[in-house]
C-alpha cells in the first residue's frame, strides 16, 4: 500500500514539473524582448531557489506539527489510557 502512495506522489510530482518547465520556456522568449539574456537567467535561477527554500520550510514545518501531533497523542496515551489498565 506504501509504495502505490509514494508512485502517486512521485507520478505527480513529475507532472508539475513537466508542467512547470514547459510553461517557463514560452514565459521566457515573451521576456527576453525586454529584459537581458543574462538577466533573465538570474531570475530563473532565483525563481528556483526561493522555490526550493519555500518547498524546504514547508517540509520542515510538517514534520515539526507530525512531531506535535505524535507527542500529543503519547501524552494523552500515558495520562488518560495508561491509568484505566
Amino acid at each position: 500500500m506504501e509504495d502505490k502512495k509514494s508512485n502517486k506522489k512521485g507520478i505527480s510530482l513529475a507532472i508539475f514539473a513537466a508542467l512547470s518547465y514547459s510553461l517557463s520556456s514560452p514565459l521566457s522568449k515573451v521576456l527576453l524582448k525586454y529584459i537581458a539574456p543574462t538577466l533573465m537567467a538570474g531570475f530563473l535561477y532565483l525563481g528556483a531557489g526561493v522555490c526550493m527554500i519555500i518547498i524546504f520550510l514547508l517540509k520542515k514545518y510538517l514534520k515539526y506539527l507530525l512531531i506535535i501531533q505524535n507527542f500529543n497523542v503519547k501524552i494523552i496515551y500515558i495520562f488518560f489510557l495508561n491509568g484505566y489498565s
